[in-house]
This record gives structure tokens, C-alpha cells and sequence, in this order.
């Protein structure tokens, strides 16, 4: 997968990343709980990514959406 977008998340510090990763024609919405550190030293925007995931769902604002909940990441 591509990496399209990442936002840090954290009230007091970063330490969540929120994300899309594209297949080229899907564009998948991912949330990688304690990984902030990650950011710029293990993968960036633009890189192509191996990813472990689990599926999940994502409401918000009365609206309910696939979300990938990513277990593991690396550059491919």
C-alpha cells in the first residue's frame, strides 16, 4: 500500500498516527495506536508499505466507515 496522508495524534505528545493508505484505486483510513515515534524513521508519506491489520469499524457523526487498525508496518 501507499501511504497518502498522516496525521499525529496526542493531547500532551504525539503518540498515535492516523493515516490513508491506498491501493491506487481504495483508499483505506488506518490508525496505528503508539507508533508517533515511528513517523520519518521507520516509514513517511509517499512510501510503499507491507501492513498487519484488523479490520474494524470507525462512527462518527452518526456515520459508520471502515477503518484499519494497523498491528505492524514496514517500508516494502
Amino acid at each position: 500500500l501507499k501511504v497518502e496522508d498522516i496525521m499525529l495524534m496526542g493531547k500532551s505528545e504525539v503518540r498515535h498516527v492516523k493515516m490513508s493508505l491506498s491501493t491506487g484505486k481504495q483508499r483505506w483510513p488506518a490508525i496505528w495506536w503508539q507508533a508517533g515515534e515511528k513517523v520519518k524513521r521507520e516509514f513517511d508519506l509517499e512510501d510503499r508499505v507491507d501492513v498487519v491489520f484488523r479490520l474494524s469499524r470507525n462512527w462518527y457523526n452518526g456515520a459508520e466507515t471502515p477503518q484499519l487498525i494497523i498491528q505492524d508496518l514496514k517500508r516494502s
